[in-house]
């Protein structure tokens, strides 16, 4: 481009420069502080040296850093040459196994690689290609090792389009000629009368951009013969088995559109009711209610004739023979445990079990991207079977302790643990090599939080309900009494606070570092799962934080309501020198006063309906308090300003979930400010968004914390905070039900009710 037109974007050329940047070498000489690298490696250099100390390196968007050295690109010299100086630490060891061509590849096969992951390319996915030129295929290649199913592949050069072809791609489409209505139809026929899930723009033509804009034996059936009974479903009466099958239409309802007699279908065997909150929340797998075939008391198919709900039956094509249509079944449970584990490209999978499901597992991981995968088994014929599929690497663990298998699993992983396990066989021995470290720990303190009053006096907090008889209490601290094997950090006797989320950290929300949203938590104190208000609880120890000797038991329980405003804070990104409204003086409040004081904020305007929990306020440095009770929105709102100094305020922190004080919040938060809620209030509210929109005052959510825990203790252990005078009121275990009434009260005389345990 640079040769041709002189400039690329906004790049201009102005002085001769040396091309190049998709480049491999062997290093000659290494700087005294190099330690990852030394002379004779061969290597790949990624062009890019970011400045690191930008917002955008700093927040791990080092590619689009502004003051980036960008090999090949004016006034930066490329690396078409002999010889180059580079920083090590974006050079890259290339395995003995990679020629220096394919070395030189990586570079914008990376660009490749980053462009589906933008897209979120998965499994099964339809993908349009525009472009076939180098970055156009690599594009496509990534895309199928990603899992996308059907890739069409558009450009105006037949040679192009005929390498596309002969490299996989399902269809190819010159639109040279076509307008861009003739291409668009063309396009949507090829994917079999629908559009593309996701199109990857490659070529930067105009044209291109509209136009992407624009019946086996399962191990169930197995299990009912040998056992009569299948989990807790019990065989009281003779039933026909079998619910992976296909067959053929012999007679439709008159409703049914999308089938007709003759055509060749693969049954999906679970019928949900369609009415209850699971299936209405798209969660019909999990349906109470549902009517499946093979599990008593409902028969199976393994029969001549069938009749069965058309929704729930699905068309062959005519490539697929019914053979492969009975095993449909199965491959879509090995996809949706795939989907749930959110297997990518590169990842390293553990697979449990060689039996069908585990192979097709396997086979699935495999085509989602996965490059390492080890099956493991008791059987010989199952390993050699799964092997011969692919598999990386096979281990029998019948012989072997679990330390002696796991240690033999990390080393077939070069070291390091599976990035994800599928536990296909059932075993308990199989499932706890995924069992994260555990410890028993003797409970000292437990705060009483506005969620477990909820729990009380609703019997639910947000959607979750309570349906039976459950604990509360996850505001703890307490003494370990015994750790787990591989317990490192912690020992007996430690005193330790709890944190209550257990995210999964396997699915993408917790790899991306925002586990306080994991949909796949274990949390404390929330249905269906009890909280730690008792005398002994066992928690995950990576969750459990040693104190200081100088930080009390009833200062490590304040540790989890001071997270939270901690976080809070920092999703603010609160300065020094900032003005702040906080809505809501209740124990949230009041912790996130301290963290907002403690961060910088030098005003800090409090605001709530009850007089003592104002004082309250005050009193632990609140500059201003304001009574919100019976005054007007716009009163309240010119009183916060007048209170702030005749300013607004750069942040304000909803603690109550009222829709008034969000309403407050936006009227008397600066343009370009920020609103962060905090607190939970009803399902939806009425405010004033346009407001927002047209002043830039950013809405955030804040959702309990994310890596917070060691900063409120530091915080607590120098001094820096003090939160002992949250401590309002103090009951024994035995006087739970007293402490509790007292909270229910909600009279603003009780700030944080403290129960030893």
């Amino acid at each position: 481009m640079f040769i041709l037109r002189g400039k690329l974007g906004h790049i201009e050329l102005k002085s001769p420069t040396i091309s190049g940047h998709e480049a491999s070498g062997t290093i000659v000489k290494c700087g005294s502080k190099v330690k990852h690298l030394k002379t004779g490696d061969r290597v790949v250099i990624e062009p890019n040296l970011p400045c690191q100390i930008c917002e955008f390196c700093r927040t791990g968007n080092e590619n689009l850093c502004e003051d980036c050295f960008t090999l090949s690109h004016p006034p930066d010299h490329g690396c078409l040459r002999r010889y180059l100086k580079h920083d090590a630490n974006y050079c890259h060891k290339l395995p003995d196994n990679v020629s220096m061509e394919e070395g030189a590849v990586i570079e914008p096969l990376t660009c490749a690689i980053h462009g589906c992951l933008r897209g979120n390319v998965q499994l099964g996915s339809k993908v349009l290609v525009c472009g076939a030129g180098p970055i156009g295929l690599l594009c496509f290649l990534t895309a199928k090792a990603m899992g996308a199913t059907n890739l069409c592949v558009t450009d105006i050069m037949e040679e192009r389009l005929k390498l596309a072809k002969e490299l996989g791609a399902n269809s190819v489409l010159n639109v040279r000629n076509g307008t861009n209505e003739e291409n668009e139809k063309k396009v949507i026929e090829l994917f079999g009368g629908s559009r593309p899930d996701f199109t990857l723009e490659c070529s930067g033509a105009e044209s291109a951009t509209r136009l992407g804009i624009t019946v086996g034996i399962c191990g169930t059936d197995i299990t009912i013969v040998t056992k009569g009974k299948l989990g807790h479903l019990q065989l009281t009466t003779p039933t026909v088995t079998g619910h992976e099958a296909s067959g053929t239409i012999v007679k439709v309802g008159s409703k049914v559109k999308h089938l007709k007699p003759g055509d060749r279908v693969v049954i999906e065997p679970n019928l949900p009711c369609q009415i209850c909150e699971f299936c209405r929340t798209g969660n019909e797998n999990l349906c109470e209610n549902v009517e499946s075939l093979s599990h008593p008391p409902n028969h199976g198919c393994l029969r001549r004739y069938l009749k069965h709900n058309a929704n729930y039956c699905h068309k062959l094509p005519d490539n697929l023979s019914m053979e492969e249509g009975a095993v449909i079944e199965p491959l879509t449970c090995a996809i949706h445990g795939c989907l749930r584990g959110n297997i990518q490209l590169g990842s390293k999978v553990l697979v449990c079990g060689a039996g069908p499901i585990g192979l097709l597992c396997f086979l699935t991981a495999k085509a989602m991207g996965a490059t390492n995968l080890c099956v493991t088994d008791i059987m010989e014929e199952r390993l050699k079977f799964a092997k011969e599929l692919g598999a990386n690497s096979v281990i029998n663990v019948r012989n072997g302790t679990n330390e002696e298998n796991e240690k033999k699993i990390i080393e077939l992983f070069g070291g390091s643990r599976p990035d994800f396990t599928l536990e296909c066989s059932g075993a308990e021995s199989a499932i706890r090599l995924g069992i994260t470290v555990n410890v028993l720990i003797r409970i000292a303190q437990v705060g009483i939080c506005g969620t477990d009053i909820s729990m009380v006096r609703k019997g639910k907090i947000g959607q979750l309900v309570l349906k039976s008889p459950m604990i509360t209490g996850h505001e703890a601290s307490g003494t370990v009494l015994k750790c787990g094997s591989k317990v490192k950090h912690l020992k007996p006797g430690d005193r330790v606070c709890i944190e209550p989320s257990v995210p999964c950290l396997a699915c993408d929300l917790c790899r991306q570092g925002h586990y306080n949203v994991c949909p796949n938590a274990y949390n404390l104190s929330l249905p269906p799962h009890d909280g730690c208000l008792m005398r002994y609880y066992k928690h995950d120890a990576n969750f459990c934080y040693k104190l200081p000797d100088n930080v009390s038991d009833e200062e490590g329980a304040l540790i989890e309501p001071l997270t939270v405003g901690i976080y809070a804070c920092k999703r603010a990104s609160l300065q020094l020198g900032s003005h702040v409204l906080v809505c809501g003086a209740g124990p949230i409040g009041l912790v996130t006063i301290i963290a907002a004081k403690a961060m910088g904020a030098t005003k800090i305007c409090v605001t709530d309906i009850m007089e003592d929990r104002l004082k309250f306020a005050k009193e632990l440095g609140a500059d201003a308090i304001l009574n919100v009770k019976d005054g007007t929105s716009e009163e309240n709102s010119k009183k916060v300003i007048n209170l702030l100094g005749d300013d607004m305020a750069d942040v304000t922190f909803d603690c109550s979930g009222a829709e008034s004080a969000i309403k407050l919040g936006i009227t008397v938060t600066k343009s370009c400010g920020k609103v962060i809620l905090v607190g939970l209030g009803p399902p939806e509210v009425k405010i004033p968004l346009v407001d927002a929109a047209m002043r830039e005052v950013d809405i955030i959510g804040a959702l309990r914390y994310v890596n917070n825990f060691p900063t409120a203790i530091d915080m607590i252990s120098s001094g820096k905070v003090n939160v002992k005078p949250l401590i309002s009121h103090r009951f024994k275990l035995e006087e739970t039900q007293k402490a509790f009434q007292l909270a229910l009260k909600n009279d603003g005389k009780a700030a944080k009710i403290m129960i030893s345990c």
